[in-house]
């Protein structure tokens, strides 16, 4: 079943179709950045963090440019919100909204990405039903937004408190490919949450059917038995990829080449217009745990030129 909604996405994932995408994501990183250079400072998720990734969401499903901050609104809180009957009120609104979509898109099909998935026949001859194509829906719109815009903020989080190696990417752009394999390995942040459907142990914990599980995926980027030293943050680890932050195998994201050219869109435009940042004392990060270990606020500053 995996394999065959897979397959309905995957035009939409191929070199080319991504190589259009991520030119889309440099010019709107460069527009966003250059918006916020002339301040010096920002509030790095709100202002920069949360607005690329969703922008190419927006463009991949033929969605008016106007929607992305209640998106990313409802998208956070429903991730976030520790208050339950705000979170469920939000993914109420969220859930609405994505119906509508997937029901317009069946009326009426365009050339998106969703469009085509619900258009297209699967090997079996049938199509996708309605539960399935707004389950496919709110995956590329979650995971488009949410995992680039933490990663992404890490990262910055990192930069800002670590200058020499912040000047090594300013002066040799070159390694940011490679550094990007190494941010994604030392700061994953996705999580896997199931629910057990039948009562049995493993290596000795005891699981019951219908317990909620949290599976930490992202650590296995920290595991030494893998990477030497991992908690420390090195631009020259040959085994850098060697991570699981974007899952494996069969489950390998669908998205992870585009996440990974928005990543270095991010380090290439940010880096060659600020260079020089650093953390706003005055404004400390507030940081959540949870399935999305994530910054939520993370202010910076620097001399504005």
């Amino acid at each position: 079943e995996h394999t065959q909604l897979r397959k309905l996405l995957q035009p939409a994932f191929t070199p080319k179709a991504i190589k259009r995408w991520a030119d889309e994501a440099r010019v709107l990183g460069v527009e966003l950045v250059e918006n916020i250079a002339p301040r010096g400072h920002c509030e790095f998720v709100a202002d920069f963090a949360k607005h690329l990734p969703m922008i190419i969401v927006l463009r991949m499903l033929d969605l008016p440019l106007e929607h992305r901050e209640k998106l990313i609104y409802w998208v956070s809180t429903g991730i976030r919100s520790v208050d339950q009957e705000e979170r469920a009120a939000v993914r109420e609104k969220m859930n609405a909204y994505i119906e509508d979509l997937v029901d317009r898109r069946t009326a009426a099909p365009g050339d998106d990405v969703l469009s085509k998935a619900i258009h297209t026949e699967m090997d079996d001859g049938s199509r996708l039903t309605r539960e399935l194509a707004i389950g496919l829906a709110s995956g590329l719109i979650g995971g488009g937004l949410d995992t680039v815009a933490t990663t992404m903020t890490w990262i910055a989080w990192y930069l800002a408190q670590n200058p020499e190696q912040r000047k090594t990417l300013v002066d040799e752009p070159q390694r940011i490919p490679l550094a990007t394999a190494e941010f994604l390995r030392r700061f994953g942040v996705s999580n896997i949450g199931r629910i057990v459907v039948k009562d049995m142990e493993f290596y000795g914990a005891p699981l019951k059917a219908g317990d909620a599980i949290l599976m930490p995926s992202a650590v296995r980027g920290l595991d030494e038995r893998v990477f030497d030293d991992p908690l420390t943050v090195n631009f020259d680890r040959r085994n850098a990829h060697d991570h699981t932050t974007l899952s494996h195998g069969p489950h390998r994201c669908i998205g992870i080449v585009l996440a990974q050219q928005e990543l270095r869109i991010f380090l290439e435009e940010w880096l060659a217009r600020i260079p020089d940042f650093e953390l706003d004392e005055s404004d400390p990060p507030v940081m959540a745990p949870g399935i999305v270990p994530s910054i939520d606020r993370l202010s910076l500053k620097w001399r504005a030129s």
